[in-house]
């Protein structure tokens, strides 16, 4: 049996946009801190605190970057304790209506790399995580 609640989870993002006349938002910036705590936990080794730092651009509302990195208070597959590992990722979002089509569609591709702990990988070779997605998205 599990008590409840499980996590606490707090957080603050900071987002900023810089426009230019005529041409709509330019440059959007996020930047987020986010903590959280495993409450009731089972197993003693999984009770610390967890920290996640992130940081996003976004160029004229089509391409976006980020970067972000958690710190873990125990070994784990996503980093060694109290080490950072940071996580990267790119995209584009492309709406219908930039190829001339009336339409409200939009495709986003995405793109992240999430590097692994290799002590705890010791069976692989693999360091990373790569993933990619596409989302189909019904904008107003």
């Amino acid at each position: 049996r599990y008590k409840l609640p499980q996590w606490f989870r707090s957080g603050i993002c900071y987002e900023t946009a810089y426009e230019k006349q005529g041409r709509g938002e330019v440059l959007r910036l996020m930047f987020a801190v986010d903590y959280h705590k495993l409450l009731n936990a089972n197993d003693i080794r999984l009770t610390g605190n967890v920290w996640s730092l992130g940081f996003e651009a976004e160029l004229f509302e089509l391409a976006f970057v980020r970067v972000g990195s958690n710190i873990y208070p125990w070994e784990s597959l996503l980093g060694e304790k109290d080490k950072m590992y940071f996580r990267y990722g790119a995209g584009l979002s492309l709406s219908a209506s930039s190829f001339g089509w009336d339409s409200p569609l939009r495709l986003v591709l995405d793109y992240a790399f999430v590097a692994l702990n290799n002590k705890v990988l010791f069976y692989s070779r693999q360091d990373h995580i790569s993933a990619i997605s596409f989302v189909l998205q019904v904008t107003q």
